[in-house]
């Protein structure tokens, strides 16, 4: 106790509010808790490009069995990094670069995702948090998940005027 407070009282316990005592309790959970280990970049870097693809795909397998559902002849397909949707309208494309890697222990890159309705560009980078590796765009900071690959398949595909005003921001001029 430091000097000029006064010992708390007997009952002090029973005067704490319930929040400041699940707050000291998960404090005390991260003060037992070790920290996980930190993954170099060599580990986490083709991780990150992985957890990519598979955003992609996961989006793909929806939006196909969607279709299908629907008794709709358009499909979704993944040759390597480009993404395209044929159907009876014609076919559009999404396509994205993977430029990641580890220099001396560090991840120095990215991604940039391009379509077929737009020049403009959308610039992503991973961030580890937790161990794992997650994408987020740049400059807006905003989770590159798999709901927002879905907005970019509602609005290259699917010609959505919602998800088109979600991402419109993520977007940035080629060469700007």
């Amino acid at each position: 106790m430091a000097t000029g407070q006064t010992p708390a009282p007997e009952n002090e316990q029973d005067s704490t509010p319930e929040w400041a005592r699940q707050l000291a309790q998960r404090r005390r959970e991260h003060h037992a808790a070790p920290a996980p280990p930190q993954k170099g970049a060599d580990e986490w870097v083709p991780e990150a490009i992985t957890a990519l693809e598979q955003l992609f795909d996961q989006a793909i397998a929806q939006a196909n069995l969607a279709f299908e559902v629907a008794a709709l002849q358009d499909s979704l397909s993944r040759d390597g990094t480009v993404i395209v949707a044929t159907g009876p309208t014609g076919a559009r494309q999404i396509s994205y670069f993977v430029s990641l890697r580890s220099v001396h222990g560090h991840g120095s890159g990215g991604a940039v995702i391009s379509t077929s309705v737009t020049s403009a560009v959308i610039y992503i980078v991973p961030r580890v948090s937790a161990g794992t590796p997650h994408w987020f765009v740049l400059p807006t900071g905003a989770a590159f998940d798999l709901a927002a690959v879905q907005d970019l398949f509602l609005a290259v595909f699917g010609d959505d005027p919602a998800a088109t005003s979600r991402i419109s921001p993520w977007f940035t001029i080629s060469g700007s």
